[in-house]
């Protein structure tokens, strides 16, 4: 849990606190509670939440409104104690007290295997990869400066064996550095969606492609990886040599040079999502207009007064539509 701002608490603060725990989910606020404050008796009765009937998000927990609003008032004031200075009582539970906790907010029978899973999502936690005895000459090549390829390039680090990152592209960042059309972004919490070893204080829920572009920068820079990766180099071959028992990878750099490389093992993190994939339109060789792909967004085309076509209703046309429909003379999707 990151530290409160090291500056005087705001009114306006004020009031976005008293706003927020006014229509916060009231399980939720339980556990802030515990963490915050280490009381136990928030796991016990009165305040143990019931599972409601159906599907929703069991905003109040089943609790009566009286102890509703006892739950609220508390936080408020832990969460405030939080703000001004206080330390976190719980900044790190153990695994045990996570089931515990997870078992009273869900009101369900949680398998004690999830308290080490869960704690490895909620907070910073170590690599975890051991330093290995590594073999003379033993390397090993990552395809790729995308999330997979960082991910893999700091565990080999970890453990101490020589690697070499080989990314197409002119800087690291795989798709967040590619997808740059209006709206790119995660509908994942960023929560999650970041690496275990490396917290981040993100200044959104959900980032957008920016963010999450100087995360994997920001990655990258707290464990020195850029003097092993090498830009602007394709991958156009990797072969297994049964007799010699390593890989053969054939690459071509920007400029047309060849080079053959040898590696005990390849990785490859070259995703799922390169290279752009376009239906075909009958009569698309005849459009007059620009056509491209929302992962080859281009920046010179101006959409004012166009009337524009998207194809497909997935994630980047839901991110893209709501900043365009006001620049267009229409939209059809």
């Amino acid at each position: 849990m990151f530290a409160a701002p090291d500056t005087p608490m705001t009114a306006e603060e004020e009031q976005l606190y008293t706003e927020a725990v006014h229509v916060a989910n009231i399980p939720t606020l339980l556990m802030v509670l515990v963490q915050l404050t280490g009381e136990m008796h928030w796991l016990e009765e009165p305040y143990r939440p019931r599972r409601q009937a159906g599907l929703g998000d069991n905003d109040t927990g089943g609790l009566r409104p009286e102890h509703q609003q006892e739950v609220r008032e508390a936080a408020l004031e832990a969460m405030t104690a939080w703000r001004q200075g206080r330390p976190v009582a719980l900044a790190d539970p153990d695994p045990e007290l996570l089931v515990k906790m997870l078992h009273v907010a869900m009101d369900e029978d949680i398998p004690d295997l999830y308290g080490p899973f869960t704690k490895s999502q909620l907070g910073e936690q170590p690599v975890g990869t051991a330093p290995i005895d590594v073999p003379e000459g033993f390397n090993a090549i990552v395809i790729g400066a995308g999330v997979s390829g960082i991910c893999a390039a700091v565990h080999l680090q970890a453990a101490g064996i020589p690697f070499e990152i080989l990314e197409r592209n002119r800087d690291i960042g795989g798709v967040w550095l590619e997808n740059t059309y209006p709206g790119a972004g995660v509908d994942t919490p960023n929560h999650l969606y970041s690496f275990s070893f490396v917290q981040y204080d993100w200044p959104e829920f959900f980032a957008l492609r920016d963010d999450l572009w100087g995360y994997l920068g920001h990655v990258v820079d707290q464990f020195d990886l850029r003097p092993t990766i090498a830009l602007n180099i394709s991958v156009e071959t990797a072969e297994y040599r049964e007799v010699e028992q390593d890989w053969k990878v054939t690459t071509r750099s920007a400029d047309g040079t060849v080079e053959v490389r040898t590696a005990n093992v390849v990785i490859s993190g070259a995703g799922i999502f390169n290279p752009p994939v376009s239906p075909k339109i009958d009569g698309i060789e005849t459009f007059a207009g620009p056509s491209f792909h929302t992962a080859q967004w281009r920046d010179d085309v101006s959409l004012e007064g166009k009337r524009v076509a998207i194809v497909g209703n997935g994630a980047s046309c839901m991110q893209i539509a709501p900043l365009i429909q006001d620049q267009v003379e229409s939209l059809t999707i």
